[in-house]
């Protein structure tokens, strides 16, 4: 996956003295210069190994080693070796991909963990099945959302409502694409990113 440097200029404040402009012209307005850095924050790498991979003027190696699971075309899930060439700095981490629907163009997230960051989100995805196990319903007033997010904006949502309780997993930071999941499909995503480790243990 090849992620693309997006660069936002900022253009100089102009500023608007009245008489300094002939008749029937229009001053310049201003550059939005609050949603310029708004946009630039949101579209920062938050993990390590993204920075490295939007690293510029530097030759990347980027291994991928895809996890095995049921969801089909849904969700991929791999581990992730990147290596700087030059420096032969090496970073391990893993990659999710949520894909909103099966058709050619459709959207498509994509979130990255750090290896140090994958123990534990295997483990808030353990303590998130737990919860939900032990959900009763038997109070129909109360509502209750569990959720877990990764620095790199990958998000375990369980919404429950009486006795009927919905499952999310969405990846990406800007335009989160979403999908949803069953309760007990929850032990198999804990179980990928296990492999996944394990996999990144070997490399």
């Amino acid at each position: 996956m090849i992620l693309r440097a997006v660069t936002v200029a900022v253009l100089p404040f102009v500023a608007f003295v009245p008489g300094q402009v002939s008749s029937g012209a229009r001053p310049a307005p201003p550059a939005p210069r609050a949603l310029t850095a708004a946009l630039a924050t949101e579209i920062e790498p938050r993990t390590k190994i993204e920075a490295l991979l939007a690293t510029p003027g530097t030759v990347l190696s980027a291994d991928y080693y895809h996890v095995e699971t049921h969801y089909g075309t849904a969700i991929q899930i791999d581990a992730v070796v990147v290596t700087a060439v030059e420096s032969q700095t090496s970073l391990r981490g893993m990659r999710v991909q949520v894909h909103g629907d099966d058709k050619p163009g459709g959207a498509e997230g994509a979130s990255f963990l750090d290896f140090d960051e994958i123990p534990g989100f295997s483990a808030a995805v353990a303590s998130l099945t737990q919860l939900a196990t032990n959900w009763t319903g038997h109070d129909e007033l109360r509502d209750t959302d569990l959720s877990y997010t990764t620095p790199g904006g990958l998000r375990v949502a369980i919404h429950q409502s009486g006795h009927l309780q919905r499952v999310f997993l969405s990846a990406g930071l800007v335009e989160p694409v979403v999908t949803s999941l069953e309760l007990t499909d929850l032990s198999s995503l804990k179980q990928a990113a296990d492999q996944a480790l394990t996999i990144l243990k070997n490399r």
